[in-house]
């Protein structure tokens, strides 16, 4: 850490003392001229900050405690948090209709990308984040993984995707009807012994199985082909219950359970005879991507400084660490892994981590966001022949 930039000054006024004290408790260093100068509008935002009090977050209840520790570390600034119940598009609707009728109430918007990209982002609300973005240790793209930021829309702007946790295509198993080391690829599914021993849930759902088909349908080795024969000729039977869909798997109904991974890791903690492929499981390689780790900034926002102070540091490697630890005391068997390379993951869930040796696709790719070429294909599929059936 270099040393402390101190606003040049010459008599000692109060203004200029404040921004000294500013400056200590922040706790962030710069050398030469490019830390004076980030520094004097870090000292900018943070008064102008204080002056406004408030910031107003969406982000559901984990992230309510997350943005107590940025209350600590600015009690000057309260944290309110935005929206209860309904889930990120039913609060996304909730703040169009606010819009609508003249109400700006929200700073930051943190959700899964498609809330973002298919209702925010249309609707014109949102700011772009890198002009936001102060902090030299957060503008520094090599203390990211593959030393970049990474953006859900087209125009790479608005939606800053700051998690990346690994999923192994949602595919879960019955450990003794399985062998897992005899599976090398996920062609292997294809088997004829698996026959009529493969339960999914409804893949035209929302959710996290959308992740696992983009992964199917944009990996080299997998694609479209991959989808089609593994939903038109292996017999698979789609289950609209998920409790009834896990309870089958664990008494050995169906070998495989497709996009049901947290469940079954919260049925092994239990005892029961499931468990999930992991990265490096397959040929294939496993997919990246994020929970709940879309953020954008509201324009016309009512706090703008306040937000992007607490964006900074959110983003930041306290913010993250932060972030990292409340996910995983959340119990969540899957997600909560930042992207910033910078800091501990020990606190990331194995079945999460990005792991050296294993071949990873990102599929939160603002080109590979829209499902409809997938679910297109997957509609044709389940109609014709009939092999597949659902219950």
């Amino acid at each position: 850490m270099g040393k402390l930039m101190l606003p040049r000054c010459g008599a000692v006024s109060g203004v200029l003392l404040g921004l000294f004290f500013i400056c200590v408790r922040a706790g962030i260093a710069g050398t030469g001229e490019g830390g004076a100068a980030w520094q004097a509008e870090w000292n900018r935002i943070h008064l102008a900050a204080r002056e406004e009090g408030k910031v107003v977050i969406y982000g559901g209840d984990i992230f309510e405690l997350i943005f107590r520790e940025f209350q600590k570390r600015y009690p000057e600034i309260k944290v309110s948090m935005w929206g209860a119940g309904g889930g990120a598009s039913g609060n996304a609707q909730r703040l169009l209709t606010e819009r609508r009728s003249g109400l700006h109430s929200v700073d930051i918007w943190i959700s899964g990308v498609d809330t973002l990209s298919k209702m925010l982002l249309p609707a014109k609300m949102l700011e772009p984040v890198r002009p936001a973005l102060v902090l030299p240790e957060v503008l520094d793209e090599t203390q990211w993984w593959g030393k970049r930021h990474y953006y859900a829309d087209p125009e790479g702007k608005y939606i800053f995707v700051y998690e990346g946790s690994v999923q192994s295509g949602g595919l879960s198993y019955n450990t003794k009807l399985v062998d897992r080391t005899r599976l090398r690829s996920y062609w292997d599914l294809l088997d004829a012994k698996w026959r009529g021993k493969i339960v999914s849930t409804d893949p035209l759902r929302p959710g996290t199985s959308q992740q696992n088909l983009r992964f199917f349908y944009h990996n080299p080795e997998l694609g479209p082909e991959f989808i089609r024969r593994l939903f038109g000729e292996t017999e698979l039977v789609i289950s609209r219950d998920d409790q009834q869909m896990l309870d089958w798997l664990a008494v050995g109904r169906y070998a495989f359970g497709l996009f049901i991974r947290g469940a079954a890791q919260d049925a092994k903690k239990q005892g029961l005879p499931v468990d999930d492929f992991f990265a490096g499981q397959f040929k294939e390689g496993a997919l990246v991507d994020s929970t709940r780790g879309g953020l954008s900034l509201l324009n016309r926002a009512p706090h703008p400084h306040a937000a992007r102070l607490a964006l900074n540091w959110f983003l930041s490697a306290e913010g993250q660490k932060v972030y990292q630890k409340y996910f995983f005391e959340s119990g969540s068997s899957y997600g909560g892994n930042s992207l910033r390379e910078d800091i501990s993951k020990d606190n990331v869930q194995p079945g999460s981590q990005r792991r050296k040796g294993v071949k990873l696709l990102f599929t939160g790719r603002p080109e590979w966001i829209d499902m409809q070429p997938i679910h297109d294909l997957l509609k044709k599929t389940l109609a014709d022949g009939g092999k597949s059936s659902k219950k």
